[in-house]
């Protein structure tokens, strides 16, 4: 699946490969302007943001992809921004040249965020296009809804639906091995105590970490329920930037702390957890439809709208987890957001990377 998907776009091709191109920033990192640290997402792209229902039961559209994020210089964040704005321009066919205008506007959007230093959301009434529609279909959908479309009924039996991406056949021993977590995750919550787990699927994750562990459970407690649980590894950005990290005691306690930091706000029922021998996450479910997806790519005026939309996005995450464990203050945000010639720096960059990914998802094409 994942080869099939990198094979058809090159967005998908460049969201599918974060590792690669965190070792390629390392590469060229003399040529990256200096710049604060700051909590980054590491796989930072255009469709790196989604609509999700938060904790307080609100439809909020954010950064969703934090697997990568990690401590390292804010302009890593950008450039790999950058390069995935480009590439989504080139192969739509928009005109030549027209991605330096869409870097340009996401950059200055950036930098008049960050330098202002106000930490906001989007409001449903500030979006447009695809973005509206997510956030409007996800504030609309209730929890019934939403268990009623991953699930079949026969002869009173529900069961998980495999729809080829949210639910596929579980492999042997997944059963097993979740029956024996869900056990020790219902005991540690005396509100879970009476949770049954009903049936149990994997998952077809983002491009980046499909064939990972990742699951979805159906349960029942007052109602059917469905929960997202999902195996998490290390993140090539800390790998790749050589930055000190904080001493995680393990993956998933970096993604949850990260999680709770970066977004507006966490998804109900975040936890760190442990899967046998697998670092994971646990929260409620949340379907790949609610994703923002650019294939096809909309037109020039909507994805300008896109384009800044997650630049501004990004600029808050990075200004709510300002000052944290290591990374830089506002105040460093805001001096570093007024300098032009790091901006220009960065999209010189992106313009060289992009011409290489392209050059490479081509090779990937081309062998099959």
């Amino acid at each position: 699946m994942r080869r099939v998907l990198m094979h058809d776009s090159a967005p998908a091709f460049f969201a599918g490969t974060p590792t690669l191109f965190n070792a390629r920033l390392a590469q060229c990192a003399g040529d990256i302007p200096a710049s604060p640290l700051a909590w980054c997402c590491g796989n930072l792209h255009l469709e790196s943001v989604g609509a999700y229902r938060a904790d307080n039961e609100l439809a909020y559209f954010d950064v969703t992809r934090l697997d990568e994020s990690a401590l390292a210089p804010v302009a890593w964040d950008l450039i790999r921004l950058a390069t995935s704005i480009r590439m989504t321009a080139r192969t739509a066919g928009q005109p030549p040249r027209s991605d330096d205008a869409l870097v340009h506007a996401a950059l200055a959007d950036y930098g008049t965020c960050v330098t202002s230093g106000t930490v906001r959301w989007l409001e449903r009434s500030q979006a447009r296009g695809p973005i509206r529609k997510l956030i409007k279909a996800v504030g609309k959908r209730s929890r019934g809804k939403l268990v009623k479309a991953h699930t079949t009924s026969r002869a009173g039996n529900v069961a998980l639906r495999h729809d080829g991406r949210d639910g596929l056949e579980p492999d042997v021993g997944d059963r097993e091995l979740l029956e024996g977590w869900f056990a020790a995750y219902r005991e540690a919550d005396p509100s879970r105590r009476d949770w049954e787990l009903v049936d149990v699927a994997r998952r077809a994750s983002d491009v980046a970490h499909l064939g990972y562990p990742h699951w979805i459970l159906l349960v029942r407690t007052s109602r059917l329920r469905l929960l997202d649980l999902r195996g998490c590894i290390p993140s090539s950005l800390a790998a790749s930037s050589a930055t000190l990290q904080p001493g995680w005691s393990d993956e998933a306690s970096r993604v949850e702390a990260l999680v709770r930091r970066l977004p507006v706000l966490p998804p109900p029922r975040l936890v760190a957890t442990r899967v046998g021998e697998i670092d994971a996450i646990v929260s409620d479910f949340r379907p790949s439809a609610d994703d923002l997806s650019l294939h096809p790519v909309p037109g020039a005026k909507t994805l300008k709208r896109v384009v800044r939309t997650v630049a501004t996005i990004a600029a808050w995450a990075h200004l709510r987890a300002a000052g944290r464990q290591g990374a830089d203050r506002p105040d460093a945000l805001a001096w570093w957001g007024r300098e032009g010639a790091a901006f220009e720096q960065i999209s010189r960059l992106s313009r060289a990377l992009a011409d290489e990914q392209l050059d490479a998802w081509h090779q990937f094409r081309d062998n099959g």
